[in-house]
């Protein structure tokens, strides 16, 4: 919830995202600390993810972890386009996806 939260938040306090996100992509620089951010954040949750259950495969860990990070940011630049109720529909939505994604790579074998 937190992370869907505040990346959320950080886009509605900033209602000029869409177009300063357009600038990140344009430019080669801006480009590559996005993908640096996005693979810190993506780094910090499977760290989390493999304290909890050291036996999951850390490649499908770091896999997962980089698709649910990039889903979070896509779906919250969205989310922004939408009227404010189908906004928290949207994300009530992605908080429960990645609530399973996490939970079940934080799941031990039985």
């Amino acid at each position: 919830d937190h992370i869907v939260d505040s990346i959320a938040d950080s886009h509605e306090r900033n209602p000029a995202f869409v177009e300063i996100r357009r600038c990140v992509e344009a430019t080669p620089d801006l480009r590559q600390l996005n993908f640096e951010d996005t693979m810190q954040v993506a780094g910090l949750i499977r760290r989390i993810i493999m304290e909890v259950n050291p036996q999951a495969d850390e490649a499908e860990v770091a896999n997962y972890t980089i698709i649910a990070t990039e889903a979070a940011s896509s779906t919250v630049r969205v989310g922004q386009q939408m009227p404010s109720a189908r906004r928290r529909e949207l994300y009530a939505s992605l908080k429960s996806f990645l609530l399973q994604v996490f939970r079940q790579l934080s799941r031990f074998d039985d």
